[in-house]
């Protein structure tokens, strides 16, 4: 979903750009490093204030993910591990491209779809 808002923003700025229907390798992985960004640019690392109570572990690509109750069930792994963004920055993008795509969900609707990749950090209050 991330790399979508990135090649938008990166269509924006190019005068020629490769506008295929499918994300390349490279697009996911620039969207996962904006991601590392962002959370450097917000989090002073694992044992920050903001997310320690999420007990936060590192990936192996190196994304702060918070350790949820589901961490031992059989699920995707963005599920039992959800990575730990701030409300601000690209994030409030990430939330209105996902409320556009569910039509306009409510703010619960909303809320349960971005979980099942994100931890949002006082995502209610920011949606």
């Amino acid at each position: 979903m991330l790399a979508w808002i990135f090649r938008f923003y990166f269509k924006l700025r190019k005068t020629t750009f490769d506008c295929s229907e499918n994300l390349s390798v490279s697009e996911h992985e620039r969207a996962e490093i904006e991601l590392m960004l962002i959370q450097m640019e917000s989090f002073k690392g694992i044992n920050d204030d903001k997310i320690i109570k999420l007990r936060p572990i590192v990936d192996n690509k190196g994304l702060i993910r918070a350790k949820t109750n589901v961490a031992y069930r059989d699920d995707t792994k963005d599920f039992r591990f959800p990575i730990i963004l701030p409300s601000d920055h690209t994030v409030k993008l990430l939330i209105m491209k996902e409320h556009i795509d569910l039509l306009h969900a409510g703010t619960s609707m909303l809320m349960s779809h971005l979980c099942e990749k994100y931890w949002i950090i006082k995502a209610r209050k920011t949606i």
